[in-house]
């Protein structure tokens, strides 16, 4: 009984120190705050700019300039952990070499006796003969077939020329003639009835599909048009209930208690610009000053009236607790007025 005691408080204490350690890990990230720093200069063509965002004991760097492009890592207790250095591949050098040496052996050696041919390429070069003569002898048949039909045709034309001779003298040919135009008449007016009728109902056609596509068309429209005023009146009534107006306020405010959080402590910035007339920097300039009031804290602007561009530098800190965020977050959506609106939209 003594052993099963000990054994049973030596759990509940592993038991506890796990929970100890997840409840101190979300604590940790719950309430150690995300610092990020942003700088960066830019002097005729030399452009550089930095980002570091450090959250614990993990921080991201981020490196860009003009003349070695971008460059990034991942570190944890300033250890580098991303990018992974590539190892180097080995190659297999001594068997390319090998494939090569043979290669140029073979070459070498051909070049070097032109005249010895093996038996297998004389056979070739035989069989390649006797094929070149089988076609020729059937070109000359294919020729001889085509002059004798040629002949044929030839005789049978002067033979129908010769049996019209003999009608035109008989007068023969005239009536054939005239029994052929009537045919050929009446054919061609049958065929021009037929292609009317068939237009006229093509026609037809045509226009009851056309209307019946109107008017489907049309019932389509008009019951789109009735679901979305069905559903522009169901929104407005969503936006009248007051457990709705409740939710879009507890909203309003968790998105100005964000910006407030993301928005940078300290900040500084020294810019000078300039554009191709001093008139057009002198107006630019005040239409600037205008807004004085929310960037005199952070801002150094001066203008350049004798060169044309963009010089300066600048340097953004700030940091992000994720607590001020995530607990009003929940409070919202926890709330019973949040589950009733969400409800009421997905009838919607």
């Amino acid at each position: 009984m003594a052993v099963f005691l000990t054994v049973l408080k030596v759990l509940l204490w592993i038991i506890l120190i796990l929970l100890g350690i997840v409840l101190l890990l979300v604590l940790l990230i719950l309430f150690c705050p995300i610092r990020y720093r942003l700088k960066g200069e830019m002097y005729d063509d030399r452009i550089e700019a930095s980002a570091k965002v450090r959250f614990f004991i993990i921080s991201v760097i981020i490196n860009f300039s003009k003349a070695s492009g971008l460059d990034y890592a991942g570190k944890v207790l300033g250890i580098k952990v991303y990018p992974k250095k590539s190892k180097p591949k080995k190659t297999k050098s001594k068997k390319k070499n090998k494939k090569k040496k043979d290669t140029e052996a073979a070459v070498s050696s051909t070049a070097s006796h032109p005249q010895l041919i093996d038996s297998s390429e004389l056979d070739d070069i035989l069989n390649v003969k006797d094929e070149n003569d089988q076609k020729d002898e059937a070109e000359h048949k294919t020729d001889t077939s085509i002059n004798d039909k040629a002949e044929n045709k030839a005789d049978s034309s002067s033979i129908d020329e010769m049996n019209g001779s003999e009608d035109v003298v008989f007068g023969k040919s005239d009536k054939k003639k005239k029994k052929k135009k009537k045919k050929d008449k009446k054919k061609q007016k049958k065929t021009s009835d037929e292609d009317k009728i068939s237009v006229k109902e093509k026609i037809g056609t045509a226009a009851s599909k056309a209307s019946e596509k109107a008017v489907s068309v049309k019932n389509g429209v008009e019951e789109k048009i009735e679901k979305i005023e069905t559903k522009i009146d169901h929104f407005f009534q969503f936006l009248d209930k007051p457990f709705t107006q409740k939710t879009i306020k507890r909203c309003k405010k968790l998105i100005i208690r964000v910006l407030k959080t993301i928005k940078p402590k300290k900040s500084r910035a020294d810019i000078t610009f300039g554009l191709s007339n001093a008139a057009d920097t002198g107006t630019m300039l005040g239409r600037i000053y205008q807004f004085y009031p929310y960037f005199y804290k952070w801002l150094n602007l001066q203008a350049n009236f004798y060169e044309k561009g963009i010089e300066g530098e600048f340097d953004i800190r700030g940091r992000i607790t994720l607590a001020f965020i995530v607990f009003p977050a929940l409070r919202i959506l926890l709330s019973r007025d949040f589950k009733r609106t969400r409800n009421l939209a997905k009838k919607i």
